[in-house]
This record gives structure tokens, sequence and C-alpha cells, in this order.
């Protein structure tokens, strides 16, 4: 059961790590009317998503497996896309919050995967990640209209 756990826990790592890149991208490449709004909740998501991928990588060695060690392996296992243009700042925006649902839904796997194998401490932890993409997503979405 941990096996399937930490395989999951990677696939979340995968992801973060390359959201994690995605909105640096965007915050470096962002313009137009909603540049400082933008700028500010790009930096702000990646600073957390920082901690995020600590934490994960973190539990994955916890629980005995290795985490990603190269981006590329990242990359290759993640659901998520980078993202190489430049896209207006609402098609930004958009990604974000589509990256977040995929996240969010990854993270609810883990956690039942967790939940199946008696696992607390990853539980806990996905469940404090869940409910923080959960209000991140509801004031993003309720931001931009």
């Amino acid at each position: 059961m941990a096996d399937n756990v930490v395989e999951k826990l990677n696939g979340l790592l995968a992801d973060a790590i390359v959201f994690y890149h995605k909105l640096h991208h965007y915050h470096w490449h962002v313009s137009g009317p909603d540049f400082y709004d933008l700028h500010e909740r790009f930096e702000e998501l990646y600073e957390k998503w920082a901690g995020t991928i600590d934490a994960v990588a973190e539990r994955v060695v916890t629980l005995g497996g290795r985490a990603h060690p190269t981006l590329a392996g990242a990359i290759a296992s993640a659901r998520l896309e980078e993202d190489a243009g430049c896209p207006a700042p609402g098609k930004m925006l958009a990604n974000v919050v589509a990256d977040l649902e995929t996240q969010l839904e990854g993270m609810r796997a883990v956690g039942a995967a967790a939940d199946a194998a008696g696992d607390r401490g990853t539980a806990g932890m996905t469940d404090e990640l869940i409910g923080d993409i959960e209000k991140r997503l509801w004031m993003l979405k309720a931001w931009s209209g």
C-alpha cells in the first residue's frame, strides 16, 4: 500500500514542480492592465508552491521512496504541461486555475490512497493542501469574474 501512496505522491510532486516553473514564467512575462495584480498573485503562488514541493518530496522520502531526482524526470511524469509561450494575461490566469484544479484532483486521489493505507501523515498533509487549493481557486475565480 505504501508503494501506491509514494507513486501518487511523486505524481503530485511532478505536477507541483511544473506548476512552480510555469508560475515563474508567467510572473516574469505578464503584461497589460492587470500586470501588478497578476505579477503579485503569481509570485505569491510560486512562493507557496516551493513549500508544497518540499513537503511532498519529504513525505515521499519519509515513506521510504525516492523523490524525483531530476527536472526532466518530473516533467516526464507530470500531468501538467509547461508553457513556453507568452499567453495573454487572461489565458495565463485560466491556465493557472486549470492547473490548480488538476492538482486538487491529484491531491484528493493521494488522500484517498493514504486513507486506504492507514497513512494518517499523508492524509493530513493532503487535507491541508486541499483546503489551501480550494480557497485559492475560489479567490482566483471570484477575482477573474
